[in-house]
């Protein structure tokens, strides 16, 4: 009888210890379901908004990206002097506005807000006025006979410009650029350029551009002679004459001699 009772106790107990050890693996693995849960349903920021230098009258950006589900954003800016955040009307992940002093020195950030409450505050951007590169000496339009060179110039003041030319051909409203990069451009006239209108974009290390004038270039006939000096033979003391007759448009004349031996 004791026999009997000491194996149903035994059955007994190994049932009670297989039940807890069940039960703590199921408990155990909820836990981990639910920190795992806990964990992706976060939100993240994978890229944070940056800070930008703009000249007045320029568009900036900010911009934000992040992962989660159903995401929203709250844009806020602390303005110079003050502690305190104030919410920006935009609800997208890009924040644009047209520079000027009043948003100089601006600190601005980005809070986003997933589907469940979950939330996390960007990093914060800073928005400094600059001035943007200034354009001294606009380029000048050409006229130049077919074979000759001509040369289109900017000059410009600011920090690390760059250059882009630019062209509009006749019956084009499209501009194309050149691969110019320098404050000059020069070409050997042909009729292919004749009626173009080019012009400069200077950027400087900002990102701040302006543009130039535009310039025409123009192809024009250049002068010819339609009668040349003709030799002579004098004797010595008397004058002689050598002229020139030529075509063309604010002609100008340069005489030349090769002395014998040279």
């Amino acid at each position: 009888m004791r026999n009997k009772l000491n194996k149903r106790g035994k059955l007994q107990c190994i049932c009670v210890i297989c039940c807890m050890v069940i039960a703590f693996f199921v408990s155990e693995t909820n836990v981990n379901a639910a920190i795992n849960l806990q964990a992706s349903s976060q939100v993240v920021i994978t890229k944070q908004p940056e800070s930008v230098n703009a000249a007045t009258g320029k568009q900036f950006i900010l911009k934000v990206e992040a992962e989660g589900t159903n995401l929203k954003y709250k844009w806020q800016a602390q303005k110079t002097e003050s502690g305190e955040w104030t919410d920006f009307r935009d609800t997208t992940q890009s924040l644009t506005r047209t520079m000027s002093s009043i948003y100089d020195g601006w600190k601005i950030r980005c809070i986003v807000t997933d589907g469940n409450g979950n939330n996390v505050t960007s990093n914060v951007a800073t928005v400094k006025l600059v001035s943007g590169p200034s354009i001294t000496k606009q380029p000048q339009s050409v006229n130049a006979a077919n074979g000759r060179l001509f040369t289109l110039k900017v000059e410009a003041e600011g920090t690390g410009l760059k250059y882009k030319w630019q062209a509009q051909k006749p019956g084009e409203s499209s501009w194309s650029d050149f691969n110019d990069t320098t404050a000059s451009l020069t070409r050997t006239m042909s009729s292919t350029y004749n009626g173009w209108k080019i012009r400069c974009i200077v950027t400087d290390g900002n990102g701040n551009n302006v543009t130039s004038n535009v310039a025409t270039v123009k192809l024009v006939s250049g002068p010819s002679i339609i009668k040349q000096p003709q030799s002579v033979n004098a004797a010595n003391g008397r004058l002689f004459t050598l002229k020139v007759e030529a075509e063309g448009t604010g002609l100008k004349y340069k005489w030349q001699a090769q002395k014998p031996g040279e």
